[in-house]
């Protein structure tokens, strides 16, 4: 008689932790905070918020999820919330040739209700914001173009993106488009 497999066990609770403190590390380290966490932790549970969140395509709507979270005062703050926000985002200037074409790549795949666009040019903290954003992108340069919180670019790396088909193909894998 073939000896018995022993039935598998429920994760240890310590894995389970391993896996929590992991996931809040990376998600301090990718939104700059602690919020996208908690807000994911009260609105689905402990252990639902793990698997939620392990797609970083929920991690916005874990931030919409908080609904007593404040509105950001920063300009640091300003950035990463708007990118946990939106799942589409772009940084720009008006008037900028570059700018202009990277919002136009984006929404023709999008259309203009897809596509969150901070217009920089204007505002009194424009110049903190591009700090900010060269603090997370490496560059200060507009348009800095986010997908689902990761940063893919900018005007040219999107239009070469579109012109390969890889862009139609990273908004289908992400659910943007059909």
């Amino acid at each position: 008689m073939p000896p018995r497999r022993p039935v598998r066990q429920q994760q240890q609770p310590a894995t389970f932790m391993a896996r929590v403190v992991k996931l809040a590390v990376m998600l301090a380290l990718i939104y700059g905070g602690k919020v996208a966490f908690l807000s994911a932790m009260r609105a689905y549970g402990p252990r639902s918020a793990v698997d939620k969140l392990a797609d970083p395509a929920n991690v916005a709507a874990a931030m919409g999820a908080d609904v007593g979270m404040k509105e950001p005062e920063t300009p640091a703050e300003v950035v990463t919330h708007s990118i946990a926000k939106n799942r589409v985002m772009i940084f720009s200037k008006s008037y900028c040739p570059h700018s202009i074409r990277g919002k136009a790549v984006m929404r023709k795949h999008l259309g203009e209700d897809g596509v969150t666009v901070l217009e920089l040019d204007g505002r009194e903290d424009m110049g903190q914001l591009q700090d900010e954003l060269q603090r997370i992108t490496g560059a200060r340069t507009v348009p800095r173009i986010f997908i689902d919180g990761v940063f893919v670019g900018g005007a040219s790396d999107v239009a070469e993106l579109d012109a390969s088909g890889e862009l139609a193909k990273m908004l289908q894998a992400k659910g943007l488009t059909s």
